[in-house]
């Protein structure tokens, strides 16, 4: 098997603190959150890291629900190249 690195999204790649406020209220709105996520910032030092990275695979992973798939591809394509 090929070296590689796996990294989780939200809360390490992306900063999901600003969509962490939907979950506060006594009735949480995981579908806003998850909607919500193409508003995140780049965690910078974990960008930094990643851009260093030689010759190992780089795999992200998450536990978005499907139906937030288009949002997360794009938020990817835009904040990581």
């Amino acid at each position: 098997m090929k070296n590689c690195i796996i990294l989780d999204l939200d809360g390490s790649i992306s900063d999901d603190s600003v969509r962490k406020k939907d979950l506060k209220d006594k009735l949480i709105n995981w579908r806003s959150y998850f909607l919500r996520a193409g508003e995140d910032s780049v965690i910078e030092e974990t960008y930094e890291f990643v851009k260093k990275i030689k010759n190992v695979d780089i795999i992200v992973s998450t536990g978005r629900p499907y139906f937030s798939q288009k949002i997360t591809k794009k938020w990817i394509q835009e904040n990581l190249g």
